[in-house]
């Protein structure tokens, strides 16, 4: 089983900066291309491991009153050139899957031929199952939260990077569209889909207030090949 571990301090600058400008600029179809608008940057990487956010420490343009959970499937670390710290990987995209997002997400053709990067992120391995299981603070099972599960904007439907979350790619990589806002996790699986990203989940039934005295969430994710990754919110960083 995977388990979680520090994120790089380069990640959160990433996001700051691109929070900073997703702020100053709102979302229409008036807004300027060319130069001053964004393109499309994917990145394909193994699934090895899960991460799960801090909220408080990630930028999303709503205000949740339930309990939610905001969930990286991404790669192992790495030591790379020009890092002092290991980085997760990336390999070698999948150029049919990509074309059809663009297509997808850009159907004339005109709307990402900026410089500012929109990230796309996808995994190919498949989805056989997902788990949410709530635990006390003495790691004992309590109860089995994976129907009140439902799929979230990641970010904020405001946000110019939501258009690259939430893809619902099958296992023969035919792209379905968008893993619709409210999902299930069973209606999810039903598409036989390869893994998300990148996702954030909600507890509508749930006060924030649920994982308090140390309890916790743990998320397992079954792959087609057998594999099960597994996090705590507890471990979150």
């Amino acid at each position: 089983m995977a388990k979680t571990s520090i994120i790089t301090l380069g990640r959160f600058v990433i996001c700051s900066l691109i929070s900073l400008i997703i702020v100053s600029c709102s979302k229409n179809t008036d807004m300027v291309i060319g130069d001053y608008g964004y393109y499309l940057l994917f990145k394909h990487r193994p699934t090895e491991r899960i991460i799960v956010f801090d909220e408080s420490d990630l930028q999303h343009f709503d205000n949740l009153s339930c309990l939610d959970l905001h969930v990286l499937v991404t790669s192992e670390f790495r030591e790379q050139i020009g890092y002092t710290i290991p980085q997760p990987y990336y390999i070698e995209g999948e150029k049919g899957i990509e074309q059809q997002i663009k297509d997808y997400l850009d159907p004339n053709g005109d709307k990402y031929n900026g410089s500012m990067p929109v990230i796309v992120e996808y995994r190919t391995e498949g989805c056989r199952q997902i788990h949410f299981s709530l635990y006390d603070n003495d790691d004992a099972f309590l109860t089995d939260l994976t129907d009140m599960a439902r799929f979230h904007y990641v970010i904020g439907i405001t946000s110019w990077d939501e258009d690259g979350m939430n893809l619902l790619i099958d296992t023969s990589k035919k792209l379905l569209g968008k893993i619709a806002i409210g999902s299930t996790i069973q209606e999810y699986l039903a598409y036989s889909p390869m893994v998300f990203a990148e996702a954030r989940f909600i507890f509508p039934e749930l006060e924030k207030s649920a994982l308090d005295d140390g309890k916790y969430i743990r998320i397992e994710i079954e792959l087609d090949d057998g594999r099960i990754l597994t996090a705590n919110s507890k471990d979150a960083i």
